[in-house]
């Protein structure tokens, strides 16, 4: 049995690989590295150099070069014709075990998002178009949404908001669905960029948010808008804000971090050279009608244009 961090599965994937031609080349407590077994018929030359793993711990399979990937069940099938019909069932029920094993022995260890480093290449040939179903749900314009790059992991179900340097190369993505957000890689310098900055940098005016999707809602409406990726707003951001623009409008969320951060803001924006304004949320309500502490919750998109206009109107 294939035995992962001291335990043995309900799967031996090992056996499994090498009965339907797949060679193991390396094993880690995470995956099983080996040439990837498509590449030839999908790119007309061998995998010399491996580039195809599988998870031993939800046994998802990705090839880095060629793309290739999918599950146990779909890999036997693509390489056998033919796949257990209880596989699902077992791989659940196994996956289930060892997540409850990893949560007893280190609570801590369940909360690491597995994602693969993001390239210019993946970011296009690995993810896709945003569904249409959360793009009616975010109230997001597909033109925007295209504009800011904004792609969709159709594996893990996650938004990915790509995150790239004042000059534009690609230094990681912001991952986000129900209830978890990670920015990756860790240690990226996001606190020197904005999401969105590029999108921005020809107005002499923008609108800065704390979440990446209420950028690209404002920016489907016509407003300029980048993120800060979060309620406060570093040194260097605020001199690039200065820089780029002569007047920013300051849409932080309407809570207690937010409005503690744009009072911190207003007068280090004056001092940079930029004339800072408030965003109005007065009147401003979500679906339910309670008030609406961000861009993104707001019900329609005339009641957040109508905000806008006024809020520019204080402005002049």
């Amino acid at each position: 049995m294939l035995t992962v961090t001291g335990r043995e599965t309900d799967v031996d994937l090992i056996t499994v690989l090498e009965s339907a031609g797949i060679t193991p080349l390396r094993t880690t407590n995470k995956e099983v590295h080996a040439r990837c077994p498509m590449h030839e018929q999908r790119t007309g030359k061998p995998d010399f150099h491996p580039s195809w793993s599988i998870s031993t711990v939800n046994y998802s399979h990705f090839c880095f070069s060629c793309g290739y990937k999918g599950n146990l069940t779909g890999l036997l099938i693509d390489l056998t014709g033919e796949a257990p019909e209880d596989l699902d069932k077992t791989l659940a029920k196994d996956s289930f075990l060892r997540k409850m094993a990893a949560v007893r022995d280190d609570p801590a260890s369940v909360l690491e998002p597995v994602i693969p480093i993001l390239t210019e290449w993946s970011l296009y040939n690995q993810m896709v178009d945003v569904p249409q179903r959360m793009v009616d749900f975010r109230k997001l314009q597909r033109s925007a949404i295209d504009d800011y790059q904004v792609r969709w992991d159709s594996d893990t179900k996650r938004w990915v908001l790509p995150l790239r340097s004042v000059d534009g190369a690609l230094l990681g993505a912001q991952y986000r669905q129900k209830g978890s957000v990670y920015t990756l890689p860790e240690g990226m310098a996001k606190s020197k960029t904005f999401f969105g900055f590029a999108q921005c940098c020809e107005s002499n005016y923008c609108a800065v948010v704390e979440s990446p999707l209420d950028a690209v809602r404002l920016a489907g409406l016509g407003i300029p808008a980048l993120s800060s990726l979060g309620a406060w707003v570093s040194k260097d951001q605020v001199r690039l804000l200065a820089c780029h623009f002569t007047r920013v409008y300051l849409a932080l969320d309407d809570d207690k971090t937010g409005r503690e951060s744009t009072e911190i803001l207003c007068p280090m924006l004056r001092k940079a050279g930029c004339a800072p304004l408030r965003w109005s949320y007065q009147g401003l309500v979500d679906d339910e009608g309670q008030p609406a502490k961000d861009p993104g919750d707001v019900a329609d998109d005339e009641m957040l244009l109508a905000s806008w206009c006024r809020t520019m109107r204080m402005g002049l």
